[in-house]
């Protein structure tokens, strides 16, 4: 665990400098679904990574040819890849390109602290719920953030094929056990399954760990803070009174 905590370390290092070049930012861009690239295997290459290293941007997806997973944390271009079974993490180069993303420049998040969360079906109730409350479009997909302390955490890396589609193909690697220093970070959209979600899910959601970083699969949150873009002249740390969407 502690080489792939300084593979991590050593990935962001290395992203931050490529950040430090980029200028430019970007509104919600998406490219592909879900569809389209897992079931149809249309996972060609159709936009280069070299683009989304602007400080404020936060984005998740897929390489080329489902070659590894993408998580895009302020402009930190992170992608995660297996080599004879083996997990890696690094920053992108100019030669990544994508075959799935989707991703948006956040200026200024708003913090919701939402308690414990036993299942990440029950994470995704109490973002839906947020994201109502304070005037957010549920059918549109919106940045997510999310903290806390993780005694359980599930996530994959694909390696070419998608599991679910091509049963015979390259399995991802899978990882399933506590975790430090976890992230998730991607976007929550009803309705929008095959789309940017798979069916079973509301959200797509991306972990960065100190042992591991992949695709979300699970979770279980003892002390969950969700982050969301802020409103107008919402930049302070929302307080339970503010709409916690905890059972009273």
């Amino acid at each position: 665990m502690r080489h792939w905590a300084n593979r991590l370390l050593i990935a962001l290092a290395a992203a931050a400098f490529v950040t430090a070049c980029q200028t430019g930012p970007i509104g919600l861009r998406s490219f592909g679904s879900m569809r389209e690239v897992m079931r149809e295997g249309h996972d060609q290459a159709r936009v280069s990574l070299a683009q989304f290293g602007t400080k404020d941007t936060i984005g998740v997806g897929a390489l080329a040819n489902l070659s590894g997973e993408i998580t895009i944390v302020d402009g930190q271009v992170l992608v995660a890849t297996v080599q004879n079974g083996v997990p890696t993490v690094r920053a992108a180069t100019g030669g990544d390109s994508a075959t799935l993303l989707l991703a948006e420049d956040v200026r200024d998040w708003q913090d919701f602290p939402v308690g414990a969360c036993a299942s990440y079906e029950q994470l995704e109730q109490r973002i839906a719920k947020l994201l109502r409350a304070h005037g957010h479009d549920v059918l549109s997909p919106t940045p997510v953030r999310v903290r806390g302390t993780v005694t359980r955490l599930q996530v994959h890396v694909i390696a070419g094929a998608c599991p679910i589609a091509t049963p015979a193909g390259p399995k991802p690697w899978r990882y399933d056990g506590p975790a430090d220093n976890v992230q998730l970070i991607g976007f929550y959209v009803e309705g929008a399954a095959g789309k940017w979600t798979h069916h079973t899910h509301q959200s797509h959601l991306h972990a960065v760990s100190d042992q591991a970083m992949g695709h979300l699969d699970g979770v279980v949150l003892t002390d969950a803070i969700v982050s969301l873009p802020a409103r107008a002249g919402a930049t302070r740390a929302a307080s339970p009174a503010d709409g916690d969407p905890r059972p009273q």
